[in-house]
C-alpha cells in the first residue's frame, strides 16, 4: 500500500469532504509555459496554529512530483530562506521572482496561503477544516499559470437524535485532541489540489512534463 492509498482511505473512515472554487480559468499560459521545476512556500497564512505551515508546506511535495514535476526539497528551501534572514511567510511574497529564480533555479514559485486551519464547533458538532489556495507563477516572466482554492474537513452530518448527536461530538472531539487530524486534512488536501483531472475541482492542474500524461490532460479538451 502507498502512502497516497493511505491516506485516501484515512480520508474515506474520518469522512472527510472538500470543495474547490467555481470559476473557471484560461489554461493558456499554463499549458505554454510548464514548468519543469517547481519552489513551493507558504506565503500567507489566516490560522494562527503552530502547526499550519509546517503541514500544509510538507503535504505539499509528494502530490506534486506525483503530477510530474520537480519539487524544491522543502529543507533546502527552508534553510535557504533563513541563510538570507528570511523567517515569516508573509516575507517570502516580497521577494522579487528574478531573485527566487536566483537563488533555487526553479522555473515557478508555488504560492500556498492558509486560509483556514483550526476546529470549528457548531451545535453538538465539531470538525476540522484545512483550507488553502495554490498560486503557480512562472519566475521568469511573473504570470500567474495556474490558481485554485481546495479545502477539506472532517465534518459529519447532524442526525436530529441529540443523544447520538452528542456521543458523536464527544467521539469526534477525542479523535480531533489524540490525532493529528490537521496534518492528515492538509495531505488529503493537497492530494486534491495536486491531482491532474481531479473531478472534484473546477481548474485541476495540468499534468507535469515528467508524467506520463504530460499534455494528454482531459480538462485541455473541453
Amino acid at each position: 500500500m502507498n502512502i497516497r492509498t493511505l491516506f485516501l482511505g484515512l480520508a474515506a473512515v474520518l469522512l472527510f469532504t472538500g470543495c474547490a472554487t467555481s470559476e473557471h480559468i484560461d489554461y493558456t499560459a499554463f499549458r505554454n509555459n510548464t514548468p519543469h521545476s517547481v519552489l513551493v512556500v507558504v506565503s500567507h497564512s489566516e490560522s494562527e496554529e503552530v502547526n499550519a505551515i509546517p503541514s500544509v508546506l510538507s503535504s505539499a511535495a509528494l502530490p506534486l512530483s506525483e503530477a510530474g514535476y520537480y519539487v524544491i526539497p522543502v529543507t533546502l528551501a527552508n534553510e535557504t530562506f533563513k541563510s538570507i534572514g528570511v523567517r515569516k511567510a508573509d516575507e517570502i511574497k516580497s521577494i522579487p521572482h528574478s531573485r527566487l529564480k536566483e537563488l533555487f533555479g526553479a522555473d515557478a514559485v508555488m504560492y500556498l496561503t492558509i486560509n483556514e486551519y483550526q476546529t470549528n464547533y457548531v451545535l453538538l458538532d465539531s470538525y476540522f477544516l484545512v483550507s488553502v489556495t495554490a498560486e503557480l507563477v512562472d519566475l521568469s516572466t511573473g504570470k500567474t499559470l495556474w490558481k485554485e482554492t481546495s479545502e477539506d474537513s472532517n465534518e459529519s452530518m447532524i442526525s436530529g437524535d441529540i443523544v447520538s448527536d452528542a456521543v458523536g461530538a464527544v467521539v469526534k472531539y477525542g479523535l480531533n485532541e489524540l490525532m493529528d487530524v490537521g496534518n492528515y486534512l492538509s495531505v488529503t488536501n493537497s492530494y486534491n489540489l495536486f491531482t491532474p483531472d481531479n473531478s472534484y475541482l473546477t481548474n485541476p492542474i495540468l499534468s507535469g512534463p515528467y508524467s506520463p500524461y504530460y499534455r494528454k490532460d482531459k480538462i485541455l479538451s473541453k
